[in-house]
């Protein structure tokens, strides 16, 4: 019995992690959409570069919203599983087996 608890315990713990684990991720997809939102602008309002550089500041900033809808979805796919295994109840300590 003492074993089984430490095994649901280490299940439950590793999901917490795995959790954070998709925060971080999450917020590394939101970092580099603003930073490709910001590229966009920079190259289309402040550089007077070449049309290269416009036509590519006009792509990057759509591209930035595809990126963050790519994060939010991969975000809510692995978040839907964890959470899966993490609605399971959190193992108590069972002080008879001491």
């Amino acid at each position: 019995m003492r074993k089984e608890n430490a095994t649901l315990s280490k299940d439950y713990w590793a999901s917490d992690r795995t959790h954070m684990a998709n925060q971080r991720t999450l917020l590394a997809y939101i970092r580099t959409a603003f930073m490709l939102l910001a590229s966009g602008v920079s190259l289309i309002k402040f550089l007077d570069v070449g049309e290269f550089l416009h036509w590519l500041g006009i792509l990057l900033i759509p591209g930035s919203f595809v990126f963050l809808g790519i994060g939010i979805y991969v975000y809510l796919k692995i978040d839907r599983h964890v959470r899966s295994f993490s609605e399971k109840p959190k193992p108590e300590d069972n002080n008879e087996d001491y």
